[in-house]
Formats: C-alpha cells, structure tokens, sequence
C-alpha cells in the first residue's frame, strides 16, 4: 500500500487546502460521491480520501482519511502504528472535545484513535477550528498501547 503523507496545513502530495473543487477533481477525477452537510459544504467522495470545501468551491477546508489507507503524519503511520498516539502527543499536545482529539500544531483532529474504534483522521485548513477551539481541553494520552 502506497503511503499518504500529510504535511500540517499544506495538504497531501496530490492536492493542497489551496485546491479548488474543480482542480481536484482535474486531478483526482470523479469522485465516488458528492453531497453537501448541514452547512452547505461541498464533501467530495473517493476511494481513499474525502475533502470538504466551501458552498462557492473554493480551496480545500477538510480532508479526511480512514483506516484504509497507510498515512503518514511526521513519518508516523497513524493507522497501522499501535503507539501513534503517543508518538503524536510527543509532537503536539492534544486537545479534546466531544471525544475529538484536535493536534493544533499539525493540524489534525481525531476521532476513534484514542479509542481504537470508528477511526478518522481529518487534516484541517488554517483557522478552521477557530470558532470552536475555546471548547477543547487538554487531553492526557497515557502510556498505554
């Protein structure tokens, strides 16, 4: 399986957060499904990735990754390495809220990976987080596997 590899708020090889949703989808090609959320925001569907963008299609705010895919963030296999947690809060101190965890210096919130559940690994744009980000606390991630 061919590594993703993610770079804190810049993007993937393939596409940046300054990607609009007509150059991903030149890039990418069609994607498996598309739809709006509650906001209006455009989520664009495929096979290893989803991107979230704006009502007008401007640049990337979201890109979303599941455990079916080998990503790599700071050389660390999010998915697929049993102590990615802990490699990650040595990095960057986690936060959380509603059982998300958010790593504000590499830019990626997480939902499962503390739990080993339903896990989701969001890469979020600059500022995306703002409005919420007086929500979250300090989350401890201890030493456990």
């Amino acid at each position: 399986m061919e590594a993703i590899i993610l770079k804190a708020y810049i993007g993937i090889d393939q596409v940046s957060f300054a990607t609009t949703e007509t150059e991903c989808e030149k890039i990418l090609g069609a994607p498996i499904r598309r739809s709006k959320n509650r906001k209006n925001e455009i989520k664009l569907v495929y096979e290893k990735f989803e991107f979230t963008f704006p009502p007008d299609g401007s640049k990337i705010l979201e890109m979303s990754f599941r455990p079916n895919v080998k990503l790599l963030v700071n050389e660390i296999d999010i998915f697929n390495d049993k102590m990615a947690l802990n490699k990650l809060s040595k990095i960057d101190s986690p936060l959380e809220y509603v059982g998300i965890l958010f790593f504000p210096t590499l830019g990626i919130s997480a939902a499962g990976l503390h739990r080993q559940d339903d896990r989701v690994v969001t890469a979020i744009s600059k500022g995306r987080f703002d409005g919420v980000l007086h929500n979250f606390v300090p989350y401890k991630v201890s030493d456990r596997v």
